[in-house]
């Protein structure tokens, strides 16, 4: 009975360890906990959204040194509660609790990683590159509901909820923004496209997963499958377009990111399938001996595969308010869905400066988007053109010392004219 639980949960568990996800993030995004779309920042090169290199058009030159970023999280539980659980007896009442905040799609993980390099902007272009890597994952509510209460006769538990993948890429981008002379009265208009090219590392996709322990009044019966398909290395594109609209101190943008992308991976692809099988004849017979499971794995080449990228639709508004920002978008991506992740994101937050000069201490909140709740802190350090940004975020509460997951995040640039 045991081994062939730990064998489906094995299985189950492998399939969320491999799973892309990731929102972008950047220093100053971070801040803003995730609704960003319309605030302009002549530092990040239109990243967010390229129209922001139109307002940008009359200005100099702007150096991105670099920007890194990581995020990491889960969709259930905080930091206290695995103090609180990690190597405790639970008790009927906490296997409840764990599994109430589960909800029907399971236990969610993601996480992500970016690094911008050497990028720079000049009046209404600019050009960027940087690495990605994202991964996550979900396993599904009935292996704990299994493990907790154990097998329900002629109930099979069902273990296909679990999903996953992964990839990492280096990407190179080109942008440009140019202003809309009067399209709207009252205001600035401003249009920006962005093209990037992309050069693939290594992606990781469970295309299969099933598996499933099925109890009758005499025997015990347990099974599993996973389809792992893999590649190292592959190339892409992909064109983004948005809209800034500025009138006084608000500031209302629109982008379409992914809006043309394939990504075709040709290089080592392969897929692995992993097997458990495992049954017992009779399981009164205390006599009988537990059969240990068979498992098997099996590697065999492919054909080169392609997918497109997310296509991410976004709308937002952004407005200063004395020494704070304050901004909202919402963003719906009906194609690309990573695992775990809400087709709608919707996220508003405040970002309040307490310190004017050359140290900047800044602190923030979000409510909303894949983060749910969100605090965020950050220090800006602004020697004449030169900018340093250091920020830090939790996900899915306000309490920094239980968060379901955090992100961090620097960036350093220079801006000239």
């Amino acid at each position: 009975m045991k081994s062939i639980q730990f064998h489906i949960v094995f299985f189950a568990v492998l399939a969320a360890v491999v799973v892309a996800s990731g929102a972008e993030a950047s220093s100053r995004s971070t801040g803003m906990g995730g609704a960003r779309i319309a605030v302009p920042d002549p530092a990040l090169l239109g990243r967010d959204n390229p129209a922001v290199l139109g307002v940008m058009a009359p200005r100099g030159f702007r150096l991105n040194v670099f920007d890194i970023s990581a995020t990491g999280g889960n969709s259930a539980f905080g930091v206290q509660d695995y103090v609180r659980y990690n190597g405790a007896v639970l008790t009927e009442a906490d296997e409840d609790e764990i599994l109430s905040r589960l909800g029907d799609g399971g236990l969610e993980i993601s996480g992500g990683a970016r690094g911008y390099g050497p990028g720079f902007g000049f009046g209404p272009f600019a050009f960027s590159a940087r690495a990605i890597g994202a991964a996550g994952g979900r396993v599904p509510k009935s292996v704990l509901e299994l493990v907790f209460d154990g097998n329900s006769l002629d109930e099979p538990a069902d273990f296909s909820a679990a999903a996953g993948g992964g990839w990492a890429a280096i990407e190179g981008a080109l942008a440009y923004g140019h202003p809309l002379d009067d399209l709207i009265t009252g205001g600035e208009t401003t249009a920006g496209l962005r093209a990037r090219y992309l050069y693939g590392l290594y992606v990781a996709q469970v295309t299969h997963a099933s598996g499933r322990v099925v109890t009758t009044i005499d025997t015990l019966y347990g099974t599993g499958r996973l389809d792992l398909r893999t590649a190292t290395g592959g190339t892409g594109y992909a064109l983004d377009a948005g809209l800034l609209h500025r009138r006084g101190d608000l500031n209302l943008g629109f982008r379409l990111v992914g809006l043309w992308s394939k990504m075709t991976w040709d290089s080592e692809t392969e897929i692995t399938t992993f097997t458990v099988d495992a049954g017992v004849g009779d399981i009164f017979d205390d006599d009988s001996e537990m059969p240990e499971p068979e498992t098997t794995e099996e590697t065999v080449a492919t054909t080169a595969f392609s997918s497109r990228l997310p296509l991410r639709i976004g709308l937002g508004a952004g407005y200063p308010v004395g020494p704070a920002i304050v901004a909202a978008d919402i963003e719906h991506t009906p194609l690309g869905l990573a695992v775990g992740e809400d087709p709608w994101r919707v996220s508003s937050g405040a970002e309040f400066l307490l310190l004017g000069g050359h140290i900047r201490p800044r602190v923030g909140a979000m409510i909303g988007s894949t983060a749910g709740k969100s605090l965020t802190g950050g220090l800006s350090f602004l020697l004449g053109p030169f900018r340093l940004d250091l920020d830090a975020g939790t996900s899915g509460s306000f309490n920094p010392f239980s968060p379901r997951g955090l992100q961090v995040a620097a960036g350093s640039s220079l801006v000239l004219g």
